[in-house]
């Protein structure tokens, strides 16, 4: 018998956000890895992992993980692995509250991921065939994990809409009372709501959307770290500097010359 249905109940968005291979060192201690994106990982040795319920967790060498949006683990490293890097938003899915970081099977990926890498290393990562090779890695990795990890559920509607109020006055001093009334929800009820559904305050949320986007423009243009400031709302370039530290493991601009 022959079933055919052309539906399409939730769309199935996969945008890379950025990509890459860097060597890791005492920069990449303490660091919160935040973000509205998948993380994905590849180390060619041991020597660096996250924090998982105040234990170490170290990646294994040649081992592929994936870490979900906003899982919010605190890195360390106490070696020099070099990490191949994908982050990558999946629309079509969040992942269930509870699970912080997957372990891919052994030998996923492996002939992709160097593929990629070498491409990666001799400045060819913009090249279209690259891009999709890189997106096909990352849906084919999201494809495998289990049923339980992942709800189709999207966001409260209410929070979805302060996410977009935020990412569209990163450069403007936003107050709670501000969220609060675009949620259409009281202080209290709003503070409280959009920490059981983001799992951080909406002050941090707001904090790390704006470094975020910091990052995302010192690895990809070449605006001036003062313009960088004025688009993210800080006026001044020494709390910048240092609070970009805090974030990311780095300085701005030697963030920025190591991943460009």
């Amino acid at each position: 018998m022959n079933k055919i249905d052309i539906r399409s109940a939730v769309e199935a968005v996969l945008s890379l956000e950025s990509l890459g291979v860097v060597t890791l060192g005492s920069f990449w201690n303490g660091i919160t890895l935040s973000g509205d994106f998948w993380r994905f990982y590849c180390h060619d040795q041991a020597g660096a992992g996250v924090i998982v319920n105040g234990r170490k967790f170290y990646f294994a060498p040649r081992r592929c993980y994936l870490l979900p949006p906003a899982c919010n683990l605190e890195s360390f490293c106490s070696g020099s692995p070099e990490q191949f890097f994908i982050h990558a938003e999946v629309g079509c899915c969040r992942p269930a509250v509870g699970e912080q970081i997957f372990e891919l099977p052994e030998g996923f990926g492996e002939d992709t991921v160097s593929f990629i890498r070498n491409k990666v290393l001799t400045g060819k990562s913009q090249d279209i065939p690259v891009r999709m090779k890189v997106l096909s890695l990352m849906a084919d990795a999201v494809a495998l994990l289990p049923d339980a990890a992942l709800t189709a559920a999207p966001p409260d509607r209410r929070i979805a809409a302060v996410r977009d109020y935020i990412d569209t006055r990163l450069n403007e001093d936003i107050s709670l009372a501000d969220m609060a009334r675009c949620s259409g929800m009281s202080a209290v009820a709003f503070l409280r709501f959009f920490k059981q559904e983001c799992g951080i305050s909406p002050y941090a949320y707001l904090i790390q959307r704006r470094y975020n986007y910091a990052a995302k423009l010192l690895k990809n243009s070449n605006l001036p770290i003062e313009s960088i400031c004025e688009s993210i709302g800080v006026k001044d370039r020494f709390h910048f500097s240092r609070r970009f530290k805090k974030f990311s493991g780095m300085a701005p601009a030697a963030y920025r010359k190591h991943y460009k």
